[in-house]
């Protein structure tokens, strides 16, 4: 559900004024409402933070209009040097992050455990393919277990190609966060290249449309991930990158599979044992 209040976001005031004050300064000026967009929040929660804002001398109106929520804000000599300084520690400036414990509940609430997957299911899926039945049993009953998956074959034989089909068996549609914050630190989790948004946020299958306005819009509703992975895999690879230049954190390819599928092809050419 959309917060509706600073607690209900898990984050701490300082670092939503932070934030806002990183957004405004990369413009110039921000209008309330363009700023909640930007941040993926709405303006009953960024109204006391603007406050503090205003009351710390960080940020001041820019021009009121008619409506109460007409408001444009811009930064202050002294918001502006502390948004270059926030900037210089960390360049993330988007949507507000969530954090693990949030996080974490989403992914067990989506978990694959929690499916049951029948025979019917399983056929439907792989209609279009000749398959032979006893594989297709193998499959349901592999999905089931919920657990890592071994399969092998002659090259050529469509094991990779079965594979990434396999997420259609999990059906429904899961919440992908922008980026989470861990430690005070922000690691950017939605990837527009593994990612696919539904559209108007529509979960396949159950004919319901995502209200934008009652949901809370630091998750992007996206089909259940399909990440692959090969040769080029290290192990470095499944640690957080950290860019130096935007000093921030990337998600690795088995986080930004959570609730999906996550595919090492070619198991055994990898770069490590």
């Amino acid at each position: 559900a959309m917060p509706r209040r600073i607690e209900d976001t898990g984050l701490d005031l300082l670092f939503l004024a932070e934030l806002c004050g990183k957004l405004i300064f990369l413009r110039g000026k921000y209008a309330l409402a363009d700023l909640a967009n930007q941040i993926a929040l709405p303006p009953v929660v960024l109204n006391p933070v603007l406050d503090f804002m205003r009351a710390e001398h960080l940020a001041e109106v820019a021009r009121r209009g008619n409506q109460e929520g007409d408001v444009e804000y811009q930064l202050t000599d002294e918001g502006k040097r502390r948004a270059i300084e926030s900037l210089q520690r960390c360049q993330y400036a988007g949507p507000a992050p969530v954090t693990l414990a949030d996080y974490t509940r989403e992914i067990e609430r989506h978990s694959v455990g929690r499916l049951e997957i029948r025979a019917p299911m399983v056929q439907r899926v792989f209609a279009d393919l000749i398959v032979a039945p006893e594989v297709l049993d193998h499959f349901g009953a592999a999905m089931n277990s919920g657990r890592a998956i071994f399969v092998y074959g002659p090259a050529g034989s469509g094991k990779t190609y079965m594979a990434e089909r396999l997420c259609r068996l999990l059906g429904g549609a899961v919440g992908v966060p922008h980026a989470l914050r861990i430690d005070g630190e922000i690691i950017q989790v939605f990837d527009p290249l593994v990612h696919r948004p539904l559209e108007q946020g529509r979960a396949p299958g159950t004919g319901l449309l995502d209200r934008r306005q009652q949901t809370d819009r630091r998750w992007v509703l996206c089909e259940r991930p399909v990440v692959m992975t090969g040769g080029e895999l290290t192990l470095s690879m499944l640690d957080l990158h950290f860019d130096t230049g935007s000093r921030f954190y990337q998600a690795p390819p088995h986080l930004k599979a959570n609730n999906g599928i996550f595919i090492i092809d070619d198991l055994g050419r990898q770069l490590v044992a």
